[in-house]
């Protein structure tokens, strides 16, 4: 059920954006990483293995699983600011608006924001990239064998223990907590764990928490919400941060639920095609947002009033239609190029829900 999940967690990023709710798709981010962190973990030690061959393969399939979709959603956000015009588009999103310069096409061509914290990188074509940068940073660090074993998995995500303790006690505020790129070491450290304890700690959730996973599941993404509430009504620093860290251990549990589901062949197609609609839905939920703001308001509007909850009805709509074009344009072309490039070792054969 990873697809289904991927699928809701970039529904929450886009709730949260279009509609203003507070905290829910940070939190989101940090689950996306958590379950980043356990999947490429597993990957590199049941598909790719730790030579530089291995890393290799490793990177170039990640850049054909990224960057195809990738292009054909700028082409598509290029599309969207031309019809609602860049004044439009930035007053819908401050950073979204034609790069003036190489750098600028650069950063956005590689999706690599050059910033430490990449999230004050404009303009953004594709603002929520942002994160996809601290992906690849991390994608890179797993490749070179940064979670190869327990032993560093586990000195990993004590460093990021120690480094967001540090941050916590010299002061820093809740967007240097989640946005600067060491931030995401801490969640991609859990899944990496996760991924190396799973078989203990499957003993345990199964003994003490024998949650369904689509419960778990469902539990994992309304934990979001009374932290929102809060936040709305409270503002109130130490919260949000408190619910942020408190998501990463409820993501391994949710993730790990996830990967013990005994799932029929039916199952795991409907998965997986569900899961092909969370990249592009991630990607490209800003300018969809815009263009429909654009075509039904004629003004940049977003939020929780009538008007914005119509311009989001018909931005979920032109995100799905959108998103179908890279599900049967760019993917099937892709996924035979990738599906060619892994050769499984002997060593760990991976289930159906990971290699999917």
């Amino acid at each position: 059920m990873f697809g289904t999940y991927r699928l809701a967690l970039a529904l929450t990023v886009m709730v949260h954006h279009l509609l203003s709710i507070p905290v829910i798709g940070q939190y989101a981010v940090f689950s996306f990483f958590v379950l980043s962190g356990f999947l490429m973990t597993a990957v590199m030690a049941g598909t790719y293995g730790y030579s530089p061959g291995g890393f290799l393969r490793f990177a170039t399939n990640r850049a054909l699983r990224l960057y195809p979709a990738y292009f054909f959603a700028i082409a598509l956000a290029l599309i969207a600011i031309a019809l609602c015009g860049e004044t439009f588009a930035r007053g819908y999103r401050n950073a979204m608006f034609l790069p003036r310069d190489v750098e600028t096409w650069a950063a956005n061509l590689s999706m690599v924001f050059p910033r430490l914290t990449p999230y004050h990188f404009q303009p953004r074509l594709l603002p929520a990239t942002w994160a996809l940068t601290v992906e690849l940073v991390f994608y890179v660090l797993i490749g070179l064998g940064l979670s190869r074993t327990r032993r560093l998995s586990l000195a990993w995500l004590l460093g990021s223990l120690a480094y967001t303790g540090g941050m916590i006690v010299l002061g820093a505020n809740y967007y240097d907590l989640y946005s600067l790129i060491p931030a995401g070491s801490l969640p991609f450290a859990a899944g990496a764990c996760t991924w190396h304890w799973r078989e203990e700690l499957s003993a345990n959730l199964k003994r003490f928490m024998p949650l369904r996973p689509e419960f778990a599941m469902t539990a994992g993404l309304m934990w979001f919400l009374p932290f929102a509430v809060v936040d709305k009504f409270a503002n109130i620093d130490a919260v949000r941060i408190a619910g942020l860290y408190l998501n990463i251990p409820l993501a391994s549990i949710v993730t790990l639920a996830l990967f013990n589901v005994d799932r029929t062949h039916k199952m795991r197609r409907s998965d997986s095609f569900l899961g092909d609609y969370s990249y592009p839905v991630y990607l490209l939920h800003w300018p969809m947002g815009a263009l429909a703001s654009w075509a039904l308001l004629g003004k940049p509007v977003r939020g929780m009033s009538f008007a914005s909850l119509s311009a989001f009805a018909l931005a979920l709509v032109l995100t799905f239609a959108a998103s179908t074009a890279v599900v049967l344009v760019v993917d099937p072309v892709i996924k035979r190029l990738r599906n060619s490039i892994k050769r499984p070792d002997s060593r760990q054969p991976l289930p159906a829900s990971i290699e999917g």
